[in-house]
C-alpha cells in the first residue's frame, strides 16, 4: 500500500496514530549516505542530542567558537556564521520575503562515517518516526511529503525579545537593519549548541506589543523546537529610568524607579500573560523558556556607571530583582521555565572589575551585557531547553 495523495496520507497517518498510539522512543539511524535529502524545505540529519564534542570534551558554545560572520549584502535576509570546530557553521534567519535559502544547522562533533540519528520533537514530529512505523504496519509512505518535500525536517529555534535578546553590547552584528542581532547573543549560541536553525527574531528596542506585532511569524512552525522570549525592560521604561537617575537630582532618579516599579507591578503581567498565551498556542509542542535580566550595576562608584550613585544603584537593583521576580511568576503560570541570570552575573555588574555589562559608553550598547555576559546568558539559558 503507498501514500499517493495528502487526502490518503491522512488516512494512513490516521490508521498508524490509531495502531501505534506510542512511537518508538529511540532514534532513527542511518548512514550518512542516507542523509542528503534537500528540497525547498531544506532539512539535514545532525548527530545525536549526547554527541557534543570530540572525546569526552563538552562542545565549547561560546561566542569565541564562532568565526566573526560577513554583513549580509541585503539586511534581514540570512547570515551564515562559520563555527571554527570541523568546519560546520550556523545559518542565522532574520526577518526574510518570501523565505532565503536555507542550510541546516550542524553540529561540530560529527565526523565523516560517523552514524547520523534523526533529531526529534518532543510529539513524535519528525515524519520518519511516522515511516518507521509504517513500515512495522507493511503501509508504504513515499509520498508523505509530497514530491517536493522529503520526510524529515530540521527542527527551529526560534529567538523572541528585545536588546538583551538581540545581543545589543555583544559586538558582530548581523546585519544594519537596526535590530542590531549580535552572532554572539545567546540565541545563536543555544541553536548552534543543539544543532537547530535559528530564526532570529529579537530586535533592540523591542517592547511587547512590537514582539506580538514583528516577531511572532515562525513560531507556526510545526516543527519549532525551542523558544526563548526576553522582554519587558523597555515596557517598564528602564532606559528612561536611566536617563532619569544620570546626574541628576536622587528625588528625580527615585521617581522614575516607582514608576517603573507601578508598571511593574500593575500592567506588565496582564501584558506578559497576553504574549505568552499567542506564544504557546502557536508553538504548543516546543520547549519555551523565559529568560530574564540581570542586575545592571555593583553599587559601587565609577565613571562608567555615568554619576549613578551607588545609593541609586542599589535602588535600580532592587527593581530589576522585582522585574525578574514578576516575569517568573507569570511564565511560571504558563508552566515555561525561567533562566535567571542574575546569580552568573553577581560581581559582574557595572563598575566591577571584570564587568559584563557595559558601563556608560556614549551608543545605545550603554548597559547591556557584553559577549562575555552573553556568553554567560548562554550558560543560564542552555540547561533549560532540554540539552
Amino acid at each position: 500500500m503507498c501514500c499517493t495523495s495528502s487526502m490518503s496520507c491522512t488516512g494512513i497517518l490516521a490508521s498508524v496514530r490509531k495502531q501505534f498510539p506510542v512511537f518508538p522512543p529511540h532514534p532513527i539511524t542511518r548512514s550518512p549516505d542516507d542523509v542528503e535529502i534537500r528540497s525547498d524545505r531544506s532539512i539535514e540529519a545532525v548527530a545525536p542530542r549526547k554527541c557534543r564534542g570530540t572525546g569526552s570534551k563538552p562542545f565549547p558554545v561560546h561566542a569565541r567558537y564562532l568565526a566573526r560572520p560577513e554583513p549580509a549584502a541585503t539586511p534581514g535576509t540570512s547570515h551564515t556564521v562559520p563555527i571554527a570546530t570541523q568546519g560546520t557553521s550556523l545559518l542565522i534567519m532574520t526577518r526574510s520575503s518570501g523565505g532565503a535559502a536555507r542550510t541546516a544547522l550542524r553540529r561540530p562533533c560529527r565526523q565523516q562515517g560517523d552514524p547520523v540519528s534523526f533529531k526529534e520533537g518532543k510529539s513524535g514530529r519528525v515524519l520518519a518516526r511516522v515511516a518507521a512505523v509504517a513500515a512495522a504496519a507493511g503501509i508504504g509512505v513515499a509520498g508523505l511529503a509530497g514530491p517536493a518535500s522529503a520526510d524529515i525536517t530540521i527542527q527551529q529555534f526560534v529567538a523572541l525579545g528585545d536588546s538583551y535578546a538581540s545581543g545589543v553590547g555583544a559586538g558582530d552584528y548581523l546585519a544594519d537593519d537596526g535590530c542590531y542581532r549580535s552572532a554572539n547573543a545567546y540565541g545563536p549560541q543555544a541553536a548552534a549548541a543543539l544543532g537547530e536553525r535559528l530564526w532570529f527574531e529579537a530586535c533592540s528596542g523591542a517592547r511587547i506589543e512590537d514582539v506580538v506585532a514583528n516577531q511572532l511569524d515562525h513560531l507556526y512552525r510545526v516543527n519549532t523546537e525551542h523558544v526563548t522570549i526576553g522582554v519587558g525592560g523597555n515596557d517598564a521604561g528602564f532606559s528612561s529610568v536611566l536617563g532619569a537617575c544620570a546626574g541628576t537630582d536622587t528625588a528625580v532618579c527615585e521617581a522614575a524607579i516607582a514608576n517603573a516599579r507601578d508598571i511593574i507591578t500593575n500592567s506588565l503581567p496582564d501584558e506578559l500573560d497576553d504574549l505568552y498565551t499567542m506564544v504557546e498556542n502557536r508553538a504548543f509542542s516546543a520547549e519555551i523558556v523565559v529568560v530574564g535580566n540581570p542586575r545592571l550595576f555593583n553599587e559601587t562608584a565609577c565613571a562608567g556607571a555615568l554619576a549613578i550613585t551607588p545609593a541609586e544603584q542599589v535602588l535600580l537593583n532592587d527593581a530589576a530583582d522585582l522585574l525578574a521576580e514578576t516575569t517568573a511568576a507569570v511564565a511560571a503560570d504558563h508552566g515555561f521555565d525561567f533562566a535567571d541570570p542574575r546569580a552568573a552575573f553577581e560581581g559582574h555588574g557595572v563598575c566591577s572589575a571584570d564587568p559584563w555589562i557595559l558601563g556608560y559608553t556614549g551608543t545605545l550598547e550603554s548597559f547591556h551585557p557584553n559577549a562575555a555576559g552573553q556568553d554567560a546568558y548562554t550558560e543560564v539559558v542552555l540547561p533549560m531547553l532540554d540539552y
